[in-house]
C-alpha cells in the first residue's frame, strides 16, 4: 500500500508510483472551504493543513490568509497586504555610495550569522513535528530557500553589479554561504524529505538574467545547495516562473530532482521539457493556469489533465499541479476539482 510519502519520493527518485501525485501552493478559498468545511480564518495554519491533506500528496510551504492592510515606514507605504498576497512597492533608486554601504552591511551580517544552537534547533524540530501532525500523511515542505543572485530588485541589482562588481560578488558569496550554513544546521530527511528552492530566473519568453551572470553567481551556489541536501537524503524541488527552457540543461546538471511549475503561458512546453530532462527530473506542474484552469471548463481541465498524464505515463516522472505555481481564486473551484478528480481516477499506473 503506497503512502503519500512513498508516492512523492518515488517520483522525485525517477521511479513510477501507484498513481500520479498532486502538488500545490494553495491560495484558493473555494478549494480550502470544500475540503476543510468552512472559510479559513486569517492565520489558521491548522485549518489550511486539514484541507490540504484531503487533496494533496505534497504541499508547498503554507500560504496563510491575512487581514488586508498597508505597511508604512516613515510616512510612505512600503507594502500592500491582501488576503493571499503581499506587494512590495518599488523603492527609490539608490546612489552608488548607498549601495556600497548596504552591500558591506549585508556581507558583515551574513558572515556574523551564527547557526542555531542546540536549544534553537530543538525548538525548530518541535515546530516541524507539530506541523507534520497537522499535515497527516501528506508530505509538507518545511524549508523554502533560494540562492540569492543579486541584491535589491532586478533593476537595482544589475546597477550594483555594473557599478560595484567586486563588492557585489563578495555579497553574493557571503549570503549564499549563510544559506548553506543554515541548511546544514537544520536539514533532516526524516522530518522534511523535500526542500523547495525558489529562484525566479525568467519571465515571459526568456531569462531575466544574462547567461554569464547565472553561470557566475547562481549555478555554482545551486549545485552546492543541492549537493548538501542530497548528502542528507533530501530531494530538491526547484521553482521558477517564466520561460526557463534555456536554463533547463544547466538546472539538470546542478542536480535538481523536480522542476515547478512549467509556466505554459510564459512559453514553456511539455514536449521540450521531456526532450531536455527525459526521466532525470520530475515535472511538478504542467496544467495551464490561464487558458485552462482560469478560463476553461471542467471538461477542458479534465481533457488536458488526462493528456498530461498520458505524456508521462511510461516514465512516471510527473506530479500534477497548476502551471502558475499556485491555485488561486482566479480559477473556478469546479475547474480545480476537475483537475484533482481526474488525477485520482485516471492517474493510476
Amino acid at each position: 500500500m503506497w503512502t503519500k510519502r512513498d508516492r512523492v519520493l518515488a517520483v522525485l527518485s525517477g521511479e513510477r508510483p501507484d498513481r500520479v501525485p498532486i502538488f500545490e501552493c494553495m491560495a484558493h478559498d473555494g478549494i480550502l472551504a470544500h475540503f476543510g468545511g468552512a472559510q479559513i480564518k486569517p492565520g489558521d495554519f491548522a485549518a489550511v493543513m486539514r484541507a490540504c491533506r484531503q487533496c494533496l500528496d505534497l504541499c508547498h510551504p503554507a500560504l496563510l490568509p491575512k487581514e488586508p492592510c498597508q505597511i508604512e515606514l516613515n510616512g510612505a507605504v512600503q507594502q500592500i497586504v491582501e488576503r493571499w498576497s503581499t506587494w512590495n512597492l518599488p523603492q527609490p533608486v539608490r546612489a552608488e555610495r548607498d549601495m556600497a554601504k548596504d552591500l558591506l552591511a549585508g556581507i558583515e551580517q551574513a558572515e556574523a550569522w551564527q547557526a542555531p544552537d542546540e536549544t534553537a534547533t530543538a525548538d525548530f524540530r518541535r515546530k516541524v513535528e507539530e506541523a507534520n501532525r497537522h499535515a497527516g500523511e501528506m508530505v509538507y515542505i518545511h524549508i523554502g530557500t533560494s540562492c540569492p543572485i543579486l541584491p535589491y530588485d532586478i533593476e537595482q541589482g544589475i546597477y550594483a553589479f555594473t557599478d560595484l562588481p567586486d563588492l557585489t560578488r563578495r555579497w553574493n558569496r557571503s549570503v549564499n554561504k549563510k544559506v548553506l550554513r543554515r541548511l546544514d544546521a537544520i536539514a533532516d530527511a526524516g522530518l522534511m524529505p523535500v526542500v523547495i528552492c525558489w529562484n525566479d530566473i525568467a519571465f515571459k519568453g526568456r531569462l531575466i538574467y544574462p547567461p554569464q551572470i547565472l553561470e557566475e553567481l547562481f549555478y555554482p551556489h545551486l549545485a552546492a545547495l543541492i549537493d548538501l541536501l542530497h548528502s542528507r537524503g533530501i530531494k530538491v524541488l526547484f521553482h521558477s516562473d517564466g520561460d526557463v527552457t534555456e536554463a533547463l540543461p544547466r538546472l539538470v546538471e546542478c542536480g535538481i530532482d523536480g522542476f515547478n511549475p512549467l509556466e505554459i503561458s510564459a512559453g514553456m512546453d511539455v514536449r521540450k521539457f521531456q526532450e531536455i530532462c527525459g526521466s532525470r527530473v520530475a515535472l511538478v506542474g504542467g496544467i495551464d493556469a490561464v487558458e485552462v484552469l482560469a478560463r476553461g471548463t471542467p471538461q477542458l481541465v479534465a481533457q488536458k489533465t488526462r493528456q498530461l498524464i498520458d505524456w508521462f505515463r511510461d516514465a512516471g516522472n510527473l506530479m500534477v499541479a497548476s502551471a502558475s505555481g499556485e491555485v488561486d481564486n482566479s480559477m473556478p473551484t469546479e475547474n480545480v476539482l476537475a483537475m484533482y478528480e481526474t488525477v485520482w481516477n485516471y492517474g493510476k499506473y
